[in-house]
């Protein structure tokens, strides 16, 4: 090899490690721990983030976070987590030098208190309400093993009734807030989700001599979508609702992400639905008539979002064969929820 071949390759093998070792030098780390500024707990999936460039990163689940290979120079940064104030300190990054910025986040003033929503449209603190509305929140929500709304209100409604009245695919199920006051009129509650009126239409009772098992609009949200429920009862679910809501009011608000990385669920099941034969007289009927119907369900979803949106996707698909003949029920349903946070005052 000849001196200028070697020069040539020396001089190549520095301009490969002169850009490394120039970015080591002029770049620096900013970490630290994000905790609740009242209580010092550390807040898990909060974003820190660099104002003005891309840099950021989310907290672990012990609070902490690390921002590697940020240039040099002052910059201010921002903490940001669901339920409390957007909080943001300055840092100076010196080359190849970790630069610790811990913070202690406030909770927001409308997080502080559980808030209600009532029939003027505006969001009220639970304890500044002159009526009473019963609340399932979204961990009561999570531990329930329900797998309908129905099953989810049983139990849990003082002096509510609920009755599932028929395993049929898709039939809505009975409910009562206020307890039986007539065999012909109409008890069922008004029933809203995400503020639209939905339909639960009971027609177990006896007006104009119908009866029988109907559709619901309630066997189409999943329980796992729902992030909590009110209910209003009485003479307050008229005032608020006008007179149709004397038998009561229902509002079930889905979910709509939480801020932080992706999370993903899928969950299945599987099940059959049996014919109840002991008070069936009729061999006929018991061993050509009725039959045992496979039952089966795949749900997933996924939420995520950043400190200015959040998002929750959800979908599944479900076949259930009931126990007639012809009786069989397929459903295919996806939803999406988006919340947007424009300032610290708005909300969408």
């Amino acid at each position: 090899m000849d001196v200028k071949t070697a020069l040539v390759l020396i001089l190549a093998a520095s301009l490969m490690v002169l850009p490394s070792f120039a970015q080591a030098q002029v770049t620096g780390t900013i970490s630290g721990v994000v905790t609740d500024q009242k209580s010092g707990e550390p807040l898990p999936g909060a974003n820190i983030f660099i104002k003005g460039t891309t840099l950021g990163a989310a907290t672990g689940p012990d609070g902490h976070y690390t921002i590697p290979n940020v240039p040099t120079g002052t910059y201010t940064v921002l903490a940001a987590f669901i339920g409390y104030y957007t909080q943001e300190s300055e840092a100076k990054v010196a080359p190849n030098e970790e630069t610790v910025l811990n913070f202690g986040l406030k909770v927001s003033i409308l997080q502080a208190d559980e808030i209600v929503v009532t029939g003027t449209g505006y969001e009220l603190k639970k304890k500044q309400l002159t009526t009473a509305i019963s609340t399932i929140s979204s961990k009561e929500i999570e531990a329930a093993p329900a797998n309908s709304i129905e099953q989810l209100l049983q139990g849990r409604i003082a002096g509510g009734v609920v009755n599932i009245n028929t395993g049929e695919p898709g039939t809505a199920g009975r409910i009562r807030l206020r307890g039986v006051t007539s065999a012909t009129v109409k008890q069922t509650p008004v029933i809203y989700i995400d503020g639209v009126r939905v339909d639960n239409n009971d027609n177990f009772r006896l007006e104009n001599f119908t009866g029988g098992p109907s559709s619901s609009a309630l066997s189409d949200i999943l329980v796992s979508d729902i992030d909590r429920i009110e209910v209003t009862k009485g003479g307050a679910a008229s005032t608020l609702y006008g007179s149709e809501a004397a038998n009561g009011v229902i509002q079930i608000f889905t979910k709509k992400g939480k801020a932080g990385p992706t999370k993903w669920n899928f969950s299945t099941e599987q099940g059959v639905n049996a014919p109840e034969k002991k008070f069936i007289v009729e061999d006929f009927t018991k061993d050509e008539i009725l039959e045992t119907g496979y039952y089966q369900k795949y749900a997933f979803g996924a939420d995520g979002g950043n400190e200015f949106a959040t998002y929750h996707v959800s979908g599944h698909v479900m076949d259930s064969e009931g126990v007639l003949p012809k009786n069989d029920d397929r459903e295919y349903s996806f939803r999406m929820g988006v919340r947007a946070f424009p300032s610290e005052k708005v909300q969408l």
